[in-house]
């Protein structure tokens, strides 16, 4: 059973580590383009906020399976008190932020349909307030599970985190990490596909339309992300109902959400890389020469 864990933890950390790679290199890449795509701030800045969160959660997940494998391999705890504590804080808020940073991509696109007149719901500003609100909102509600001592140590697994029987505390998790921005999100693509259906008949200029279906698109592609996150996340309910029926929980289990959630955060990454507009753009060597700048030297020199 122990070389099970050290395999499953290993597989989690090489995962850890490609997640890791990958949130850097984008967010790197945001900064130096940054001045050449300074019209789509605000999709860089949300889309930032999701890599960097979901970085920060996979690194600690990585720096976990790195306790894990040495107290496997070894028989022994290396961390204890506050710093085993602290790991699975700073995880659990990347979490949080990660699946809400879903949320509020979901609203901008809404606003953008819905109301695209009104500058103040698109502006850079009030999203830069409400990314700090979000990672505000995640810190208070992990200091809550922490000052309540709801984090702990797995003494046969040689790491801290919520214990997988503590059911009360996994429900916490589930439903305000994840079940809360979901709802947001497809309230968020309901209403937008509402919204559509009631201007059918008025008039809508072509690129209107076009940015309206390219909304629609990403919100949609947003909830099936969280459908899969969620799917993936499920353990954290599905572990203490398993201990709760039957009284016995395998290790193994633990170590295998580890490597699931892990897995599944690099494969949703993947796919906002590749099919996420702001992203395709980025990656666009042709992202330096903005159509409306060509248009604006033309105009002046006729």
């Amino acid at each position: 059973m122990e070389i099970v864990n050290i395999c499953l933890y290993s597989l989690t950390l090489c995962f850890s580590i490609a997640v890791v790679i990958m949130s850097i290199s984008i967010i790197f890449l945001m900064i130096i383009r940054w001045q050449f795509m300074r019209q789509d701030r605000v999709e860089l800045l949300l889309m930032a906020n999701t890599f960097m969160a979901g970085g920060e959660a996979v690194f600690f997940i990585g720096i976990l399976s790195i306790f894990s494998i040495y107290g496997h391999v070894n028989e022994v705890f290396l961390f204890e008190g506050w710093f085993c504590l602290i790991i699975p804080f700073l995880l659990y808020i990347g979490g949080f932020t990660y699946f809400n940073s879903f949320a509020l991509q979901a609203i901008y696109r809404y606003f953008r349909i819905a109301y695209r007149t009104n500058t103040k719901l698109q502006s850079f500003r009030f999203y830069q307030v409400c990314t700090v609100i979000i990672w505000l909102t995640s810190l208070g509600a992990m200091l809550t599970l922490l000052l309540c001592h709801q984090l702990e140590y797995i003494p046969y697994d040689y790491h801290c985190q919520v214990a997988p029987m503590n059911l009360q505390a996994s429900l916490l998790l589930y439903s305000s990490g994840f079940i809360i921005p979901f709802s947001v999100t497809l309230f968020a693509y309901i209403c937008a596909m509402r919204y559509i259906r009631k201007q059918a008949s008025t008039l809508v200029t072509v690129n209107q339309n076009i940015n309206n279906k390219r909304d629609i698109m990403v919100i949609k592609r947003l909830v099936i992300y969280l459908i899969i996150v969620g799917m993936n996340s499920s353990p954290h309910i599905v572990l203490p109902l398993i201990y709760l029926l039957s009284g016995f929980l395998p290790v193994w289990m633990i170590a295998a959400k580890w490597l699931l959630t892990s897995s599944c955060l690099l494969t949703i990454l993947l796919f906002l890389l590749y099919t996420h507009p702001i992203l395709k753009k980025l990656r666009s060597r042709s992202t330096s020469i903005r159509p409306n700048t060509i248009a604006a030297v033309t105009i002046q020199t006729t």
